[in-house]
């Protein structure tokens, strides 16, 4: 293998469907690089004790394939649908980590260190499965075709 093989992808691609009805099948999707993302992790403790996360993910993305044609056109809406299907799947994904008890956001971290009366309360096995996570995607697309 040569020494210069990078493992490492410099973007993140996806492909999703953006609608049902379009003829043949294949103009019912859209393929789009990740150029930039932006995280914001708020951490709210109320006054109950409960753990209320707010995760809000900014892209901007650039199409690298939209059989249909033109996005131009079509920017305002393909920006709404993606935004809402990567928030769904945002919302599975954190599901799925709280299900499978795994802090990869580093909550209980955040608590240790911002919230340590909280966080000694809490049971520490369990703790994760009952935080409350409201979490929004917004998607953007800020270019179309291939970039570098």
């Amino acid at each position: 293998m040569p020494s210069n093989y990078n493992f490492v992808s410099n973007y993140a691609q996806f492909t999703k469907r953006v609608s049902n009805n379009q003829k043949p099948d294949m103009n019912n999707f859209i393929t789009i690089n990740v150029k930039n993302m932006k995280r914001k992790l708020k951490v709210i403790v109320n006054r109950n004790g409960d753990v209320v996360i707010n995760l809000n993910l900014r892209l901007k993305v650039y199409v690298t394939e939209y059989p249909k044609g033109d996005v131009d056109k079509e920017i305002d809406k393909l920006n709404k649908k993606l935004s809402r299907s990567f928030s769904k799947d945002a919302t599975q994904v954190i599901r799925k980590l709280q299900k499978a008890n795994c802090d990869a956001l580093g909550i209980g971290r955040h608590l240790i260190a911002f919230y340590p009366n909280t966080w000694k309360e809490k049971d520490k096995n369990e703790y994760l499965r009952n935080v409350k996570f409201k979490t929004n995607v917004d998607v953007e697309i800020v270019q179309v075709g291939i970039a570098e």
